[in-house]
């Protein structure tokens, strides 16, 4: 078994206070957004009062609103670390090593004894840092498309 150093557990207790303050931002955006559109939308239909149609209407919007709704969020918060963070991609993956292994290990046993395994190769790359491993897999890319394209083609 493998020992957790000290840092690692300060830096993993970190890692899940950041998470947790990015999913509350995104569910309190999520949430004024809902509500503000929902309200926009009951103010635009009840000028002329507020029947079964109008009522209908804003019921069908609420059940399509939520996808709406998360997409255009994602899409902010895309845009804005893909344009004011340094280097996006390490934003992007840097996540708690520890919650990823405790959700991928059960899934990679049960597929391990399935008569499936024998066809596949299972990779978990954890050896260095994002630049560090990017910069690998780069160089191996020629090797990895040589080989997997149909012989006479090369």
């Amino acid at each position: 078994m493998l020992e957790s150093s000290p840092l690692q557990v300060i830096q993993a207790d970190a890692a899940r206070i950041d998470i947790f303050g990015r999913r509350v931002l995104f569910v309190v955006l999520f949430a004024a957004t809902m509500a503000g559109s929902l309200a926009l939308a009951a103010l635009a239909l009840s000028p002329g009062g507020f029947g079964m149609i109008d009522i209908t209407l804003l019921v069908l919007f609420a059940v399509t609103l939520p996808w709406m709704v998360a997409g255009f969020w994602n899409a902010v918060i895309g845009f804005l670390i893909m344009h004011f963070v340094a280097d996006p991609m390490v934003t992007a993956t840097e996540e708690e090593h520890a919650r990823t292994k405790r959700k991928a290990n059960p899934a990679r046993t049960n597929w391990c004894h399935s008569n499936k395994a024998q066809q596949f190769e299972s990779v978990a790359s954890s050896a260095g840092t994002v630049r560090t491993v990017r910069t690998a897999e780069r160089a191996r890319l020629p090797q990895a498309i040589e080989a997997s394209s149909p012989p006479g083609n090369g």
